[in-house]
């Protein structure tokens, strides 16, 4: 029974520490968007920033992407900012490109 105890209690650190990663990054964002670094999603952005959402699904759901929280679109720089449960945020350039070219390019530069 203590052996059982013990493991639930790491799984519940384990989730109470994603819980806070995520936290974190919110925190993060909200800090970002609030010094302009990342807008706020606009009518003209709706679309690219429903697209990235149902990236962040379909990235969740692999081995080597899970962590990843977020992806944030701010199209006056040109940039998707990956937000994983870590905290760590990445940054893309995705100036310019088309929908399908955005995907490939968001999931080629965080996988490095």
């Amino acid at each position: 029974m203590d052996l059982w105890i013990r493991r639930q209690l790491a799984i519940l650190s384990s989730k109470a520490s994603e819980i806070l990663g995520v936290q974190e990054h919110l925190h993060n964002l909200l800090a970002m968007r609030e010094e302009g670094e990342v807008e706020q999603v606009g009518e003209d952005k709706q679309q690219v920033q429903k697209m990235l959402g149902k990236l962040v699904e379909a990235l969740r759901m692999t081995s080597d992407l899970y962590d990843v929280v977020s992806l944030e679109y701010s199209a006056g720089r040109g940039m998707v900012y990956a937000m994983y449960a870590s905290g760590v945020i990445r940054a893309v350039d995705v100036d310019g490109r088309t929908g399908s070219a955005m995907i490939l390019e968001v999931v080629r530069e965080i996988k490095r």
